[in-house]
């Protein structure tokens, strides 16, 4: 099997589907699936994900690149026609979990994932410091009223800061 779409094909074959069950299995509207049968697009990887979920006992290097058995346990040709158990997933500790290599195609969800953990880590860590920041602006003119309370108290602007949703700034500082 060369491509994707046609292992998606192999799949609901062999599972007895029509493309409409295949896609309500998934949960995924009927024109998606369609679509990729027809060659009008290409399997998302939420597709796959889902084809994943959906049928555990696949295996994911077979339906991702078409290489290994269709099944981790058996092969598929020998049980058409029969009840076909789910398999049972393989519980692992969280320090197992941990050493293990990731799956064939796996990669690249783990890449994406770190890349948004780290997107992330940065929000937070230019919040963290915009919150600093306003802290010690809300500070002073509490410190100058306490220095001397019945004097009248004039606040002048000392900086305005705009900030862009490309996380950039600029800064403007009022001339004396």
């Amino acid at each position: 099997m060369d491509n994707l779409k046609e292992r998606i094909q192999l799949l609901i074959s062999v599972k007895g589907l029509t493309n409409g069950e295949f896609a309500e299995k998934l949960g995924v509207q009927p024109s998606n699936i369609s679509h990729v049968l027809s060659g009008r697009n290409k399997p998302s990887l939420d597709l796959v994900m889902k084809t994943l979920d959906a049928f555990r006992e696949i295996n994911t290097d077979w339906l991702i690149n078409g290489k290994g058995s269709m099944t981790s346990d058996y092969n598929l040709f020998d049980a058409v026609g029969e009840d076909i158990p789910e398999a049972e997933p393989e519980i692992k500790t969280a320090a197992q979990f941990d050493k293990t290599e990731p799956e064939a195609g796996q990669e690249e969800i783990l890449k994406l994932s770190e890349d948004k953990k780290e997107e992330t880590d940065m929000q937070i860590s230019e919040i963290e410091t915009i919150r600093r920041e306003n802290d010690n602006i809300e500070e002073e003119p509490k410190m100058e009223q306490k220095k001397n309370p019945h004097k009248k108290q004039h606040k002048s602007i000392q900086r305005i800061v705009i900030f862009y949703e490309d996380k950039t700034f600029n800064e403007y500082y009022p001339e004396d």
